[in-house]
């Protein structure tokens, strides 16, 4: 009697075919984690992402290549679509404190992308109010001393690089006194020293980018610029 030969059930295949079913296999779509994901930036307006994504390379950048200024201005031309090289080079000589115990250099980076923004291209483009009445510019001045500024001072307890050293680890670094100690000078020579304090300035320049951001894209929507996501 010849044998029967059994067919094998092929397991039937699912199909996917609702968001419902979606992300329920980690190994393949990243499961729960990635669910959320995909809710948040899908709700997300591009004016919101753009100020996250300025934020968060400000931080990548001070924590992985330093230069507190040249962080926050890279993230934010570069998220902004505005600016070059060149500004991003122009930062170099503000970076921590001015050289010393000046203005944060995140702060001040953050001004010259506003500048890079909507400031004045020509000197013979009318600037201050006392010849042709007001302008765009001289109307945002006060918006940078007091928003950006005064959100900064706020958070920060300063807008001095030094100062705010001092609330945060208990002193600064910068003066050549400073390095009397034996251990202050053995951190100084292996870049330790450095570090550590780039380490904590990549969270003023996470805030400080996204500050600024804000600002730039309120004041283009008011001047009828409009905001696109731009290409890298």
């Amino acid at each position: 009697m010849a044998e029967k030969i059994s067919k094998k059930t092929s397991p039937q295949k699912k199909v996917i075919m609702s968001l419902e079913d979606c992300f329920k296999q980690p190994q393949v779509d990243g499961g729960e984690e990635k669910r959320k994901l995909w809710h948040f930036y899908r709700e997300e307006s591009d004016e919101d992402a753009i100020i996250r994504r300025c934020k968060r390379d400000a931080f990548e950048h001070q924590t992985k290549y330093l230069m507190c200024a040249q962080g926050v201005i890279y993230a934010l031309c570069m998220n902004l679509g505005i600016g070059d090289n060149d500004v991003y080079k122009a930062g170099s000589y503000v970076c921590g404190g001015m050289g010393g115990t000046g203005i944060c250099g995140a702060l001040v980076g953050a001004r010259m992308v506003l500048g890079v923004a909507y400031g004045r291209s020509n000197m013979y483009d009318p600037g201050w109010p006392r010849e042709v009445g007001e302008t765009h510019l001289w109307n945002t001045l006060p918006v940078a001393n007091d928003e950006l500024n005064g959100k900064f001072e706020e958070h920060f307890g300063s807008i001095y690089c030094n100062h705010i050293q001092e609330k945060y680890f208990g002193r600064h670094f910068f003066l050549p006194s400073d390095y009397e100690e034996p251990k202050i000078v053995e951190m100084d020579a292996n870049g330790m020293l450095y570090r550590i304090v780039s380490a904590y300035a990549a969270s003023i320049c996470e805030f400080t980018a996204g500050v600024a951001a804000e600002i730039i894209l309120r004041e283009w929507r008011k001047m009828g610029i409009p905001v696109k996501m731009p290409f890298r």
